[in-house]
């Protein structure tokens, strides 16, 4: 567990650090995240979840893994997600290997399919996630 712990560390910190100019804001022992359950009940689990500006400028860091799951720990920060206007559109489980879109535009499902994306798709009412930043 240690070796894992000081991977992370040696990993972690200079990636963010490179990322710290995007950072938009910081929360400490969230209670719920998409594709992540964010507590127990010892509530000896103790994280944050960082949200940062997608721009340009961090295309290069975010492509560092090689791959979407890949942002697995303890090599990288885990289930990387992006918002728009402050709702979830993509959530992944990188560990799980799964990853969900949240969208009803078709011409955003078929920019994604011809990429070469597929998809299951899940045609049923759920809550979106929402974020304030």
């Amino acid at each position: 567990m240690l070796i894992r712990a000081q991977i992370y560390k040696e990993r972690k910190k200079p990636l963010l650090l490179k990322l710290q100019p995007y950072l938009i804001k910081v929360r400490h022992k969230p209670e719920e995240w998409p594709s992540t359950m964010c507590g127990d009940r010892s509530n000896k689990i103790n994280f944050d979840i960082n949200l940062y500006k997608v721009c340009r400028e961090v295309r290069a860091h975010l492509l560092e893994p090689e791959g979407l799951f890949h942002w697995i720990y303890p090599y990288f920060p885990e289930d990387l997600c992006f918002f728009n206007d402050g709702y979830c559109w993509l959530s992944t489980s990188a560990h799980e290997g799964d990853a969900e879109i949240y969208t009803n535009n078709k011409d955003d499902v078929q920019v994604l399919k011809d990429l070469g994306l597929k998809f299951k798709y899940k045609d049923k009412e759920i809550k979106m996630f929402y974020e304030e930043y």
